[in-house]
């Protein structure tokens, strides 16, 4: 087998790994399984798709943006992803994140516009830099991929509250609805055991909070056909400034990228899922999802 020569660095040769224990850095995949045992299919552009725009978070009905352990080093939101996410949740948007340092990067190490970003959009302040515990108070761990070394503890902002709790009493997550719906977790999601009961009912419980199914009637809808039809399906519409061609080339052959099929109107919390959602892992899944004639999205960002 290939061996690398190491010895400029003064460092060993690699002779085996073990490949259990590598970081795979695939974590779509394991909240894509979530999803898929909630009858929810995905597909998968490049984050840098909403940077640059060519993917507009306002097409889509919910956002799984997933941070993992990314913090003030790699910058969890830019500024230009909170000014997109701000524009989208003010539209009624719907959006689920997690990470272990999402609030010590934007509450505690942030500027002011982080902090009030934070506080207005994930309805979260940082009470505490580490849990200091791999468990819910339901029972379930949260260190099956990799080590979480220090989730964060939350503080619910406003009329946010609480959805989960450390087994030590601190809180895990926070969830919100009202013009908007957002679910903040200070722990990495794919991090519960993967492709298990556990992390599909977890996943079932943040599409319920948020009201990402047609069993939460917040409003009136149009039904959508049943079938698409030969014009939207696996088509993309290009950003202002780029061609069908180049679109395609970021987010990929086959997927389906579509503009929201029905029209609600909610009162008091976002109308039920209506067209795309979006989920964020620094890249991009969209994820399609059909129920009663109805078709949803999502996407997310590593």
């Amino acid at each position: 087998m290939p061996v690398d020569d190491l010895s400029p660095w003064g460092l060993g040769q690699v002779l085996r790994l073990d490949q259990h224990v590598v970081n795979t850095f695939d974590y779509a995949r394991v909240h894509g399984a979530a999803l898929l045992a909630n009858n929810i299919s995905f597909d998968a552009v490049e984050a840098t798709a909403i940077e640059s725009e060519l993917v507009d978070l306002k097409g889509y009905a919910m956002v799984d943006w997933i941070l993992g352990e990314e913090s003030t080093l790699d910058e969890t939101f830019t500024e230009k992803e909170q000014l997109l996410l701000a524009a989208y949740l003010d539209d009624g948007g719907r959006l689920f994140v997690s990470g272990a340092e999402i609030l010590w990067d934007l509450d505690e190490m942030g500027s002011e516009s982080d902090k009030a970003f934070a506080a207005t959009y994930l309805k979260s302040r940082l009470s505490a830099d580490s849990a200091e515990t791999y468990t819910l108070n339901n029972g379930v761990t949260f260190n099956e991929l990799y080590d979480v070394a220090y989730a964060d503890v939350l503080v619910a902002v406003g009329d946010a509250d609480a959805l989960w709790h450390y087994d030590n009493g601190g809180v895990a997550a926070v969830v919100y609805s009202g013009e908007f719906s957002v679910v903040t977790a200070g722990f990495p999601f794919e991090t519960v055991a993967p492709f298990s009961d556990q992390s599909i009912e977890m996943m079932n419980e943040i599409m319920e909070v948020l009201g990402t199914g047609p069993w939460h009637q917040g409003g009136q809808c149009e039904e959508a056909p049943s079938d698409p039809g030969p014009e939207t399906q696996n088509q993309v519409e290009p950003a202002p400034g780029h061609d069908a061609e180049s679109t395609a080339q970021v987010i990929g052959v086959g997927f389906i990228v579509e503009r929201r099929t029905t029209s609600c109107a909610a009162a008091h919390r976002p109308s039920p899922i209506a067209g795309p959602v979006l989920l964020l892992l620094l890249f991009v899944l969209a994820l399609a999802y059909r129920r009663k004639g109805k078709r949803l999205f999502a996407a997310w960002q590593k």
